[in-house]
């Protein structure tokens, strides 16, 4: 693609060769994006609004943690015919998965609720990675959930 942002919905929006050749490619599955809870970090809002897309349409607020909303068919919002149309741009969480951490956010592992979980393999990058990940999304939502951020965003 060559530095090049895809057309939404076209082949070359879902990546490159390496995710085509995903276990969850290779069968057509795209569970993960259907009634998710992606976290968002703000980078990530402010990389998909610069795209073109806005906020309000594609996140949601719950808790202090921004989420990616899905559609009124329960799926994420940027699945486009079993595929994601901001591929290229999607959020660190999708780039991450099926890598997640545990409930105690100690340990890095993959998803059992994922389908194809045994055709990945967790590198220590790649838990590195999400660890930073939780990380940093914990410290983001308590920077929202700040006293003065809440006022902030009141006014």
């Amino acid at each position: 693609m060559n530095g090049q942002r895809a057309v939404p919905g076209s082949k070359e929006a879902i990546g490159p060769r390496e995710a085509r050749s995903s276990p969850c490619r290779l069968n057509g599955c795209f569970h993960c994006c259907e009634g998710t809870e992606m976290p968002l970090t703000q980078e990530d809002v402010d990389r998909i609004a610069a795209l073109g897309f806005v906020p309000g349409d594609f996140l949601v607020r719950r808790d202090g943690w921004l989420q990616l909303r899905n559609t009124a068919e329960g799926r994420c919002f940027f699945l486009s015919n079993g595929q994601c149309s901001i591929y290229p741009d999607r959020p660190e969480g999708c780039r991450s998965y099926p890598v997640v951490f545990d409930e105690g956010g100690k340990n890095a592992l993959l998803d059992p609720e994922c389908e194809h979980h045994h055709g990945f393999t967790i590198s220590a990058r790649k838990a590195s990675r999400v660890g930073a990940l939780a990380r940093r999304l914990r410290r983001e939502r308590m920077e929202r959930m700040s006293p003065v951020a809440k006022r902030q965003d009141e006014q």
